[in-house]
C-alpha cells in the first residue's frame, strides 16, 4: 500500500477475518433486514417475493462473508448485459451482478463501520471521484437531465465496483481467485458464442446502430460491409454487440496466457491453452476487425512485457495454424478481416460512417469544450451528423472523443490521468516483483496487458458506456499488486 496519510490512518484497522465476521453487532442484522425490505420496494414483482427466502439466506451469508458476495459478482459479470431481470429506469436494468455487488458493498460497509475491516483508498480512486464530479457538473447544464441522471447512476456503479474490487482483493491469492473465476465464467460464454452459429434460433436481423430497446443476443445478420455476400453473421455471445464480445475475449486471453506460462503441471497448461483457443474462436466468430487488430496489439504487449515467451517451436505452430485458418476461413471472413482494402475508407462503409461520426464529435467538442453536452446526452449527435442513419447511432465509436463530447476536455484529461497512473503503478509493481516473485510478476503483467487492450479498443469503442467490469476488475488489482510489491524487499535475501 502506498504511504499516504489516509492509508496510514487506516492501517490500524484490521483486515476482515473469519472470527471478526461472526461477531456482527445486532445493528448489522437490522441493516440487513432493511436492505431486504428496500429491495422488495424497488423490485416490486412476484418473482422477487418467490425467491425471498433464498434471497434472505444469501444476504445473511454475504453479510458474514463479503468475499463470497464478491465472488458471485465476478462470476456473473459475463452475464451483465444478457442477464436482465428487469428495469428500474429505462436505461437502468437489474442483473445478478448488480444484485450481488450491491449486497457485497452493503456487507463491506457494515464491516468497516464495525471496524472489522479497513477501507483502502488510492490516488487513482481520488481521480476517479474527481471525474465523477465533473460528470455531475456536466449533467447540471445539459438539456436532457433525465438521461444524464441515469448515465450518472451507470458511471457511479462503475466507480463503486472499482472501489469494492480494490478492497476485496487484499493479496495475490485474492487476485488470482477473482481472475480465475472471471476467466472460467467468461470462457463458458465464449463457447456459447461459437455454438450460436449452429443454432438457427439464435439468428436475428441487424439492429439500427446500438439500439437495444428490443435487445437481442446471438448471431446478428449484418448487411454493412458484407462484401459480395447478402449479409455476414456475427456472434455476440452474451454481449450487446459482437464488437464488445471480441474485446472481452482479448481482455480475458491476457491472464489466460499468464496462467498457461506459469502452470504447475501439463494438465493446467493444457486447460489454459484450450480456454485461450475458445476465446480466440469466439473473437473470430464475431467477425470484428477491431477484435483482430486488438489481438495483434495484445500479442505485442504480452511479448514486450515478458508474459509470452517466443520459441522456434511456438513460431512454427503459430505459422502453421495461421496458414490453416486462412485456407479454411469462409469467404466473408477473408473479405472482411483479412483483406487490406477492408481497412480503408474507400473499402468500408462502416469506417466511412465512423469518420463522419468523429467529425460530428469534434464539432460538438469545439462548441462545448469545458463542460461538454452533458453525460448521457448523446442525442445531441443528431444535430451534428447529416446522414440517413441519423438517430440510430448514439456513440461516435471512440471512448476518448465520446468522453470529451459528454463531459468536456477537463474530464477527458482527468480520465486519461487516472488510466496513466493505474498503468504506472501496476508496471512498477511488475518491475519490483520480477526480483522477488517472478510468477506473480508475470500474472500482474498479464493484467497490465488486459488494461492496455481495453485502452487500445477505446479508439474504436466507447468503453465507458458499455459493461466492461472485467477490465475494471483488472484496473482495481493495481492497488493490491502495489501493496504486495511494497511489502517485499526489491531484492531477495
Amino acid at each position: 500500500m502506498r504511504d499516504t496519510p489516509l492509508n496510514r490512518s487506516l492501517a490500524s484497522v484490521p483486515a476482515p477475518t473469519p472470527s471478526a465476521a461472526g461477531r456482527l453487532r445486532p445493528g448489522a442484522w437490522v441493516i440487513a433486514a432493511a436492505g431486504v425490505v428496500l429491495s422488495g420496494l424497488l423490485i416490486w414483482s412476484p418473482m422477487f417475493y418467490a425467491g425471498a427466502i433464498g434471497g434472505v439466506a444469501v444476504t445473511l451469508v454475504i453479510l458474514l462473508r463479503p468475499w463470497l458476495g464478491f465472488a458471485l459478482t465476478v462470476l456473473t459479470i459475463p452475464l451483465e448485459a444478457s442477464g436482465n431481470l428487469g428495469n428500474l429506469l429505462p436505461f437502468i436494468n437489474v442483473t445478478p451482478a448488480k444484485i450481488f455487488a450491491g449486497l457485497t458493498m452493503a456487507a463491506f460497509a457494515v464491516h468497516v463501520l464495525q471496524r472489522h475491516a479497513r477501507l483502502v483508498w488510492t490516488r487513482e480512486a481520488t481521480l476517479l471521484m474527481i471525474f465523477f464530479g465533473i460528470a455531475v457538473v456536466s449533467v447540471a447544464g445539459s438539456n436532457d437531465r433525465s438521461a444524464g441522471y441515469q448515465a450518472l447512476i451507470r458511471l457511479g456503479s462503475t466507480c463503486a465496483f472499482y472501489l469494492l474490487a480494490a478492497n476485496m482483493m487484499r493479496d495475490v491469492r485474492d487476485v488470482r481467485r477473482a481472475i480465475v473465476l472471471l476467466v472460467a465464467a467468461s470462457t463458458l460464454t465464449f463457447g456459447f458464442a461459437i455454438a450460436q452459429r449452429f443454432m438457427p434460433s439464435m439468428a436475428f436481423d441487424m439492429r439500427s446502430g446500438w439500439d437495444t430497446s428490443d435487445q437481442r443476443f446471438g448471431v446478428e445478420r449484418q448487411t454493412v460491409d458484407a462484401g459480395a455476400e447478402a449479409f455476414i453473421e456475427r456472434s455476440s455471445g452474451t454481449s450487446v454487440h459482437s464488437i464488445i464480445m471480441a474485446v472481452n475475449t482479448a481482455i480475458v486471453v491476457a491472464p489466460l496466457v499468464a496462467l498457461m506460462e506459469t502452470a504447475g503441471n501439463p494438465p493446467q497448461r493444457l486447460l489454459a491453452a484450450a480456454a485461450s483457443a475458445i476465446a480466440a474462436g469466439a473473437a473470430a466468430a464475431s467477425f470484428s476487425r477491431t477484435g483482430f487488430l486488438l489481438y495483434l496489439a495484445l500479442l505485442a504487449a504480452l511479448v514486450i512485457l515478458g508474459v509470452l515467451r517466443i520459441t522456434p517451436l511456438r513460431l512454427g505452430l503459430a505459422g502453421t495454424a495461421a496458414l490453416l485458418a486462412f485456407a479454411l476461413a469462409p469467404a466473408p471472413f477473408r473479405d472482411r478481416i483479412l483483406s487490406l482494402s477492408s481497412y480503408s475508407l474507400g473499402g468500408s462503409e462502416s469506417l466511412q460512417i465512423r469518420a463522419e461520426l468523429w467529425r460530428a464529435g469534434v464539432g460538438i467538442v469545439g462548441d462545448n469544450p469545458l463542460f461538454g453536452m452533458g453525460l448521457g446526452n448523446t442525442v445531441m449527435l443528431r444535430e451534428y451528423w447529416d446522414h440517413p442513419l441519423n438517430g440510430g447511432y448514439m456513440t461516435v465509436h471512440n471512448a476518448y472523443l465520446q468522453v470529451a463530447m459528454e463531459v468536456g476536455l477537463p474530464g477527458l484529461v482527468v480520465l486519461i490521468w487516472f488510466f496513466a497512473l493505474t498503468l504506472r503503478v501496476l508496471y512498477r509493481a511488475v518491475q519490483r516483483l520480477r526480483h522477488t516473485a517472478p510468477r506473480e510478476a508475470i500474472f500482474a503483467a498479464s493484467l497490465l496487458c488486459g488494461i492496455v487492450a481495453l485502452l487500445v479498443a477505446g479508439s474504436a469503442l466507447d468503453f465507458m458506456n458499455q459493461s466492461f467490469k472485467n477490465a475494471w476488475l483488472y484496473i482495481a488489482t493495481s492497488a493490491a499488486f502495489a501493496r504486495i510489491s511494497d511489502e517485499r524487499p526489491e531484492h531477495p535475501g
